[in-house]
């Protein structure tokens, strides 16, 4: 294989934003499998009186709340704002919910949509390759053929914005890369220079430009690198100047208002992004690619908000500066959803659940709040942070406030709880039941619940551990697992078989490739 030079990019130069006019305020960590790990949630709240939003971690205790400066509020005029204040739109919080809360997960059915020959085919992870006779990597697309007339010499998926990086092939010491989509149609072209794409959030991305090589490692927008895992520049590194601009993969159009010659700390908050100076200036660049800088007096709050805090009552905007709300409680973003957002009484010191749209979903009732997903909040009752409950975003509460961490899992009503000493549980709220309580570790979908006798998988509509495997299974990803041993793919939504008697089978680009006698057979998942 040749030996190519593998990109990395600088990793400071991703780091969190700071919004013009706000106070500090972490979001709480987030449980990842075996232990909890601090959350990357970087956006400030509304200055307000009292609230200086949740910091807690593991084995901590939430800060006081402190008081923040007043700001004044944007340039409307009183009577403006009042009659504003008197649209502000006030829906049925069931509706909201019906709106938030996600689908049921339906069982999942393979349609055929193609074939190739086996042969020398290899996979991993998103990736479909092989060797030619000189030992160099040939990539293929979904459905096995040559990925871009052999242009390709790498795909990397770009997180989640549906799109892979491709690094292109080539004889000079720069490296280029494009994106194509998951059919493998070529989206941007490695011919428009760009050096390497870094994923932003699931809809936008970094591209870095190299113009030229330098020793310098303050004005390097980004290294190239022979070693794989690599967290600094070492000396046989190539550094490179140029500029960097956003990609905006829903809209597949580079945001040519965001162009710089350094790595600004981007922060994206829903369709907008920002990042400030070194005067601490703060602009933000809409997706319909203007840029202007934001005034003093408002600080960005979340995904769908600007706010300010004025005459004891915050206000609340969208992105055009239409009045949304004003509330008198402070208002600061919710973890993993862009439309829902704290308030905190400071009288009462308790914390609820506003809309963006200003319907108040949970009255400020807790100590604490955090939104799992699927329509479903955790909560804290008590002052030391350290026991969750579950309920629903009307404020119907599933379970008392008894659990140390709560983890959705993406099924709506499923969750993976553990108890004060650590242990863990599968809990359904719909049913009521509990699943393998005391596991050691916490439960991930596709992996089976514990080491006790067999290999047993959780099927989310069923009552009971009703799959047992023979081995550990394979996950394929989309709640769908291989039984290492006995070659059958089943569902994890209902425990019926999806295919069987293959010698292989994998995931990639989203498709299934099941290997049956030397033919891999292509299966686009319908839910």
């Amino acid at each position: 294989m040749r030996n190519r030079k593998l990109i990395a990019a600088v990793s400071a130069a991703l780091c969190l934003s700071l919004a013009a006019c706000s106070a500090g305020g972490n979001q709480k960590p987030q449980e990842t499998q075996n232990a909890p790990v601090e959350s990357k949630d970087s956006e400030k709240e509304t200055k307000a009186p009292s609230e200086n939003g949740k910091n807690e971690t593991k084995d901590e205790t939430k800060p006081e709340e402190t008081t923040a400066p007043v700001t004044e509020a944007p340039t409307e005029t009183e009577t403006e704002t009042e009659t504003q204040e008197a649209e502000a739109e006030n829906m049925d919080p069931k509706e909201i919910l019906a709106g938030l809360a996600e689908k049921e997960i339906g069982k999942a059915t393979l349609k055929e949509i193609g074939s190739f020959d086996g042969k020398g085919i290899s996979f991993k992870e998103d990736n479909i390759y092989s060797f030619t006779d000189d030992e160099e990597v040939v990539m293929h697309d979904y459905l096995g053929k040559v990925l871009l007339d052999d242009k390709a010499e790498y795909v990397e998926k770009l997180g989640n914005t549906g799109l892979y990086t491709y690094r292109a092939k080539g004889d000079g010491e720069t490296i280029y890369s494009g994106l194509i989509d998951a059919q493998g149609n070529e989206v941007v072209s490695a011919d428009e220079k760009v050096g390497m794409f870094e994923k932003l959030d699931d809809r936008f991305a970094i591209a870095f430009f190299p113009e030229g090589e330098t020793d310098n490692k303050e004005e390097a927008i980004y290294y190239a690198t022979k070693r794989q895992f690599s967290m600094d520049v070492k000396d046989d590194d190539v550094m490179y100047t140029g500029k960097v601009k956003i990609y905006d993969t829903k809209e597949r159009k580079f945001l040519e208002s965001t162009t710089e010659t350094y790595v600004p700390r981007y922060t994206v908050n829903g369709d907008v992004i920002s990042y400030h100076d070194d005067d601490y200036n703060t602009f933000v660049i809409t997706a319909d690619d203007k840029k202007t800088q934001l005034d003093d007096n408002l600080s960005i709050t979340g995904a769908r908000l600007y706010t300010c805090y004025k005459n004891d009552k915050t206000y609340a905007y969208d992105h055009d500066m239409n009045l949304m709300f004003t509330t008198p409680y402070s208002v600061s973003p919710l973890s993993n959803t862009d439309d829902l957002y704290v308030i905190y009484d400071s009288d009462n010191k308790t914390r609820g659940v506003i809309h963006y749209t200003g319907t108040i979903m949970v009255e400020p009732k807790y100590c604490g709040v955090d939104y799992l997903g699927g329509g479903y909040i955790s909560f804290e009752s008590t002052d030391d942070y350290s026991k969750k409950g579950i309920a629903d975003l009307t404020g119907k509460e599933y379970t008392k406030d008894e659990y140390k961490y709560v983890t959705y899992l993406g099924v709506p009503g499923v969750f993976d709880v553990s108890d004060q000493d650590g242990k863990h549980a599968l809990l359904n709220v719909k049913t009521g039941k509990t699943v393998d309580e005391g596991a050691a570790y916490s439960y991930k979908i596709g992996e089976y619940v514990s080491d006790k006798e067999g290999y047993p998988y959780y099927v989310f509509n069923k009552d009971d551990l009703s799959l047992n495997l023979e081995t550990y299974g394979t996950n394929l990803g989309n709640y769908m697992v291989s039984d290492f041993k006995a070659k059958v793919a089943y569902d994890l939504v209902d425990g019926e078989k999806l295919v069987e008697g293959y010698e292989k089978i994998y995931s990639a680009f989203g498709y299934l490739y099941v290997l049956k006698d030397g033919t891999y057979t292509v299966y686009e998942i319908e839910r």
